[in-house]
């Protein structure tokens, strides 16, 4: 076949539990049970490759689909033999067969893939669009110790940064390994993973000398080579394998939010004619990022149509929670009830579409917090998401910023330095330095708080009340008026709400309100 252009981006990899029913004349697809239901109650149970098979080609948005397509869609690029797709193909004949009325056939388009073609009489296979996932290939790691025997280490990394990133639904990762078969030819590792369409290359390098491992990772943009990220990573320790999960754990950290923010970039450019539900998602996420009631329904109003688009688009139906709680907060709105159901409805949504996605559970954590009428569900959520993926920074971010609802300073300064840990860089680390600056405040550290504050430009109506009470503890008075200004500028509700809101504890309470006196005699 003829070599894939670098602009084609198949569909990502078919997870069955994520796939939504659909029908085939009479009879209901179930991928997630790999099970078919037949009229009269007959059921047939497809091996997991097969309902694969039966997915990728139902849902494409091809006329006719590759094997190329079907082996990154179904087997994730692996090598595998012309068989093992045949194979498939001819259990999926063979079902069309037993069905009443044979809804469906595959046609084989020599020399090109396969097409799911509805029988006569049949209703046409339906396309439910899905939103895409970036997709990141794991490249071998070079040894680079002076030991020979040390080159298990480089592989041994490889393996737990896969497995951190696994865990990660936003995009998806896979390991090229030391070489791959595509269309019968021997690839490299970066060839391979340019032809089975990812996103991103991550490559690397790892040496050991002594007690001292020394590892070096860069995240490449497949189709032009350029170098987007790069980052080195020291540890020193006798324990190899504590070692691997510590540099795993950071390296994941650190392209959760990457792979987010590059991806915002482009959405940015792109015409709102072209836009799918992820590029949807991600324009309402920039909204989140400005605050402010317009930027807020605004962001709504996106994610409301990437949900148009994929109803279980779990990650949009959780920030759209965390936007209704927004509105509920600040008194944007003139029905606040509505928006507070309905963001309890769009939280049920998201749990029962990903009840086992960390990033989900969090944004459901974050949003019911102000939906509620306590932070019990909130905070046993986010302790669900920490323990669903201990390497995301944005748990750890969601969880501190809980932690000051709560009233819990000391907590909260835990996990924000947690998460600015494994997320040091990106423009969400900025709000765990904003949430941090407000726990420092907390903590009587008000000189730490304010460098804190000066490494942001995330202005929140948090962060504008909390510096004009920090300066107007430090005597700069004109400072607090001014951010206090900033506070009521941004139309962020009544202050009495703001304090039960972020000071609910008594002695925090009163510093704040303390340096606002201060500020405004």
């Amino acid at each position: 076949m003829d070599k894939l252009s670098y602009d084609y981006m198949p569909p990502g990899r078919v997870d069955l539990a994520r796939e939504p029913d659909f029908k085939l004349g009479s009879n209901s697809i179930r991928p997630s049970r790999r099970r078919v239901d037949a009229d009269g109650g007959v059921q047939h149970i497809l091996q997991r490759r097969v309902m694969q098979v039966l997915v990728a080609l139902a849902t494409s948005t091809s006329e006719v689909v590759s094997r190329r397509e079907l082996v990154v869609r179904c087997w994730g690029g692996l090598s595998v033999s012309d068989d093992a797709v045949d194979r498939c193909i001819a259990q999926l004949r063979g079902l069309a067969s037993n069905l009443p009325d044979s809804p469906f056939e595959v046609v084989t388009i020599p020399g090109v893939g396969y097409r799911l073609e509805p029988s006569a009489g049949s209703a046409p296979a339906p396309s439910p669009r899905r939103a895409y996932r970036p997709r990141m290939a794991v490249l071998p790691f070079n040894s680079l110790s002076p030991d020979p025997a040390q080159g298990h280490l480089a592989g041994g990394m490889v393996e737990e940064i896969v497995t951190s990133l696994s865990h990660f639904t936003t995009f998806e990762v896979i390991s090229a390994g030391v070489g791959l078969f595509v269309g019968g030819r021997s690839l490299s590792p970066r060839e391979a993973a340019r032809e089975i369409g990812v996103d991103y290359l991550l490559e690397g390098s790892v040496r050991r000398d002594a007690e001292r491992i020394r590892v070096t990772v860069h995240l490449i943009d497949s189709r032009t080579g350029a170098e987007l990220w790069a980052d080195r990573v020291e540890e020193t320790g006798g324990d190899v394998f504590a070692v691997q999960d510590r540099v795993a754990e950071r390296v994941a950290g650190a392209l959760e939010a990457l792979v987010e923010d590059i991806g915002l970039t482009s959405a940015s450019k792109r015409a709102p004619a072209d836009l799918d539900s992820y590029d949807l998602f991600l324009r309402a996420l920039e909204q989140f990022r400005l605050s402010g009631k317009a930027p807020m329904l605004t962001g709504i109003d996106l994610l409301e149509r990437a949900l148009a688009i994929d109803p279980k688009f779990a990650v949009a139906l959780g920030q759209s929670v965390i936007c209704h709680r927004q509105v509920v907060d600040h008194d944007w709105s003139d029905d606040p009830e509505m928006f507070r159901s309905r963001g309890l409805a769009y939280a049920d949504r998201a749990l029962a579409a990903a009840p086992r996605d960390a990033r989900v559970v969090a944004h459901i954590a974050a949003g019911v917090s102000g939906l509620d009428d306590t932070l019990d569900r909130a905070l046993a959520l986010a302790r669900e998401a920490i323990a669903l993926n201990p390497a995301s920074a944005f748990v750890w971010l969601i969880s501190g910023s809980l932690q000051l609802r709560a009233g819990e300073p000391d907590l909260a300064a835990l996990h924000l330095e947690r998460s600015l840990r494994l997320d040091p860089i990106s423009n969400r680390s900025g709000f765990s330095r904003m949430y941090l600056a407000s726990a420092r405040f907390q903590q009587h550290r008000f000189e730490e708080a304010l460098a804190l504050f000066r490494t942001t430009t995330q202005r929140l109506p948090l962060s504008h009340a909390v510096l004009a009470s920090l300066h107007g503890h430090l005597g700069d008075a004109d400072a607090a008026r001014q951010e206090l200004a900033a506070f009521e500028a941004m139309d962020a509700g009544p202050m009495e709400k703001f304090v039960r809101i972020w000071f609910p504890a008594e002695p925090h309470k009163r510093l704040f309100l303390d340096g606002l006196g201060r500020a405004t005699r």
